[in-house]
């Protein structure tokens, strides 16, 4: 399909599906590559992995909110921090549950995981992305954030 038959905004909704995909993918990777060179006791490496996972979403939002006080555009949504940190949480309980599980029966158990954790970051995140977005506060009611009616 050439880009003048396609509808209007499908490039552009192409584009920032692609990007959200990439972001999701490098997220992953790096979250699999932390937990997959772990080294020391499984507790302090959760502890370790927790406190980044948790730690940079803030920063992050910060920094975006920073960035759009200095004259850039507002985005209608953002990701929602407590959302992202809940994800992120069930992601490491069931990181540290596979390993512990995994680690009575193969000697590769942070590897696996580490792998799965890849997988499932890459693959759902898009899906769910949507479900990790709020509202900002100057942004018009759509269709995702209906108007409460008293």
């Amino acid at each position: 399909m050439s880009p003048e038959s396609q509808p209007e905004g499908t490039t552009h909704t192409t584009a920032v599906t692609t990007r959200i995909r990439l972001r999701y993918l490098t997220a992953g990777t790096a979250i699999g590559a932390i937990w997959s060179l772990h080294t020391g006791s499984l507790w302090t490496h959760a502890l370790r992995l927790a406190i980044v996972v948790l730690i940079a979403p803030p920063l992050i939002h910060l920094a975006r909110k920073r960035h759009t006080t200095n004259g850039a555009k507002k985005p209608a949504e953002q990701l929602s921090i407590l959302r992202l940190a809940a994800a992120k949480i069930a992601l490491l309980g069931a990181a540290i549950l596979g390993t512990w599980l995994l680690a009575r029966t193969t000697p590769h158990a942070e590897l696996i995981i580490g792998i799965a954790m890849l997988l499932i970051v890459a693959s759902l995140g898009p899906i769910l992305h949507p479900y990790l977005l709020q509202p900002t506060a100057s942004a018009p009611h759509n269709e995702r954030t209906p108007v409460r009616q008293p």
